[in-house]
């Protein structure tokens, strides 16, 4: 999930695009997409917890 959504947030049409032995400074990663990357994984978690317990 990490990998797909930094490759959306960067503008890659493929993950495997990403080159993962380069820094997230180096491959253009910024603050402000530091910052969606947490709220996207937050609602990622918040989702998987929904599904688990039934809530919704």
């Amino acid at each position: 999930m990490v990998r797909t959504k930094i490759a959306d947030l960067l503008g890659y049409r493929d993950r495997a695009e990403l080159d993962l032995t380069r820094s997230f400074r180096e491959i253009g990663f910024d603050s402000v997409q530091a910052v969606e990357l947490t709220a996207a994984a937050d609602a990622e978690r918040i989702q998987f917890i929904s599904d688990q317990f039934g809530i919704t």
